[in-house]
């Protein structure tokens, strides 16, 4: 597979304006960020068997999530964001093939055998939805979780034409 991803470049941290000393911290960390999130895609990709086409559609769905969505980051695990574009991606994508999250759920689990099993059931089963004013923190797992950020209407009208448009809920409800 030929990745022609733009990580270097953290277009989503400068639009060439002039740089201050305080924006090269952000830029490192975005651009591992970055790096990170391509190197679990094309892993959970590969497993999964995923054309190159569906592997891209991923990568931008992250992109525009990380663009657009990323306080929904605080508080959550970069793997949940990546579990949740996957399953997005293959369901509003025509030509996918059909993933539920059980079969995404057992090729990340053998991808990331070298984590131990509790951490690996961590990143699924006990997800934060929900913290109140009181400190009562609400966990749930990544299904909900996924509900609970996606907009299923836009969704549904953007997945003929504009697949990668995802549309995330703003207040994260």
């Amino acid at each position: 597979m030929v990745c022609n991803w733009d990580i270097d470049d953290a277009d989503e941290v400068n639009n060439n304006k002039t740089r201050s000393k305080h924006d090269l911290p952000v830029e490192l960390v975005f651009r591992k960020t970055l790096r990170i999130f391509a190197r679990r895609t094309l892993q959970l990709g590969y497993k999964l068997k995923a054309t190159d086409v569906l592997i891209q559609r991923i990568w931008v769905a992250i992109r525009h999530f990380l663009r657009n969505h990323i306080y929904v980051l605080y508080d959550h695990h970069i793997d949940h964001i990546l579990l949740c574009c996957f399953y997005a991606t293959c369901k509003v994508t025509l030509d996918a093939p059909v993933l539920s999250f059980a079969n995404i759920f057992k090729s990340y689990h053998s991808v990331n055998r070298s984590r131990c099993e509790l951490y690996n059931r961590g990143i699924v089963e006990y997800v934060l939805l929900e913290r109140d004013d009181d400190g009562t923190e609400v966990f749930r797992n990544i299904i909900q979780f996924y509900n609970r950020i996606t907009n299923w209407e836009s969704i549904d009208r953007f997945s003929q034409f504009q697949w990668h448009r995802l549309v995330f809920r703003s207040n994260g409800k």
